[in-house]
């Protein structure tokens, strides 16, 4: 059962992590377009 929730947890980091990230692709997105 603890691995079953380390699997959790790694999986809940990992969405926030990816959200975080496509967060910061879409600023760098708005960035270049805001220059160009």
């Amino acid at each position: 059962m603890a691995g079953l929730n380390n699997l959790a947890e790694i999986g809940k980091q990992g969405m926030l992590l990816s959200q975080f990230g496509i967060q910061i692709a879409g600023k760098n997105i708005s960035n270049v377009n805001t220059r160009g």
